[in-house]
């Protein structure tokens, strides 16, 4: 059995998912945040004492990563990082090339460990880059609150969905590195989609003027939009309403996803794209989603058309899910229990 204070998971921010997994990990292991230090060596005297560090996300900071890692490894101690964008190694720019070279050696280093957050064996390049993997908290992180009871929908979203359509749920952020451009691609090439389901986008758009565009079009088109923050209760509810969630993003975001790992738990089918790493994750699970091809905007709208008129309530495997618990939990801390 292991000690909480043996072991330290750091973040950089609380934005965005980071505060959840913050609150998720924090249950049974210590947090800290880099904003508590006003400089490198600050952070170093208190990052090197534990004998297990784990960086919630190096994505955020590759450089203080290795540096803290290499260091840390001539005291003998353990650094992991959480590696959530391990594709970008394998885009062929300048920069993926520099990581790919970077990570292939870092996972060399003794005490050090690059872990991913989807199965290495969807993608024997990943193993390149990764010395391991863990299951996306976001695959799991419901599964204490399974049978919470909900309150009804906000006056606001209640008074604009009609009850008599199917929802295809987009939500998160809604920029164009999810896909959107090629939703609005999909229902110029086959609007027909609109006769039989809402399509709901719920989220806030950054200050970035093309994703805000694509977003005016898809409104312009037949969309509802819910431009704003989205509470939790709304959310959990949009989710048990829909019967498609999207997550066909393009290869460019080719990576695991909470809102995929949040759909999967509330058993609604996932939208993903064609020779994505979802879809092999999907395959290797053996989760039936919908599978789309990105060269063809009329045939990807054919497909959701057809998965809106034979829709079904899926019930995934909840055993499954905890076995992907089992397994992050004791990949982080080995030896832990709940």
């Amino acid at each position: 059995m292991f000690s909480r204070n043996e072991i330290m998971m750091v973040f950089y921010s609380q934005s965005g998912h980071r505060a959840g997994h913050a609150e998720l990990f924090g249950q049974y292991i210590t947090i800290d945040f880099r904003d508590n230090y006003e400089s490198f060596w600050a952070l170093f005297y208190s990052w090197v004492r534990p004998k297990t560090l784990i960086f919630g996300m190096i994505d955020d900071s590759y450089i203080e990563f290795v540096c803290i890692a290499l260091l840390r490894a001539l005291f003998l101690r353990k650094t992991r990082g959480l590696f959530f964008r391990p594709q970008q190694c394998f885009q062929h720019k300048f920069v993926g090339n520099i990581k790919l070279v970077l990570f292939f050696f870092l996972r060399l280093v003794p005490f050090t460990f690059v872990t991913i957050l989807l199965p290495t064996d969807i993608n024997k390049r990943l193993r390149y880059v990764a010395t391991d993997y863990i299951y996306d908290p976001e695959f799991w992180h419901l599964l204490d609150r399974k049978g919470e009871s909900r309150v009804a929908l906000s006056a606001e979203f209640e008074a604009r969905l009609p009850s008599e359509k199917k929802i295809i749920l987009v939500c998160g952020a809604i920029e164009t590195h999810k896909g959107i451009l090629f939703l609005l691609q999909v229902l110029r090439a086959f609007p027909q989609i609109l006769d039989v389901a809402n399509i709901v986008i719920a989220g806030r758009t950054a200050n970035h003027l093309q994703s805000i565009d694509i977003r005016q079009k898809l409104i312009s088109e037949g969309c509802l939009s819910f431009d704003s923050f989205i509470d939790d209760s709304d959310l959990a509810i949009l989710y048990e309403r829909a019967s498609l969630v999207w997550c066909a993003y393009p290869p460019e975001y080719d990576q695991a996803s909470g809102v995929f790992g949040t759909a999967i738990q509330n058993n609604r089918k996932v939208i993903i794209r064609g020779g994505s790493l979802l879809e092999s994750f999907c395959l290797r699970e053996n989760l039936g989603p919908v599978v789309l091809d990105f060269s063809s905007a009329r045939r990807s709208g054919e497909v959701i058309y057809e998965a809106l008129e034979n829709s079904a309530p899926l019930v995934y495997d909840e055993s499954k899910i905890r076995a992907w618990r089992a397994w992050s939990w004791t990949t982080l801390v080995p030896g832990f229990k709940e």
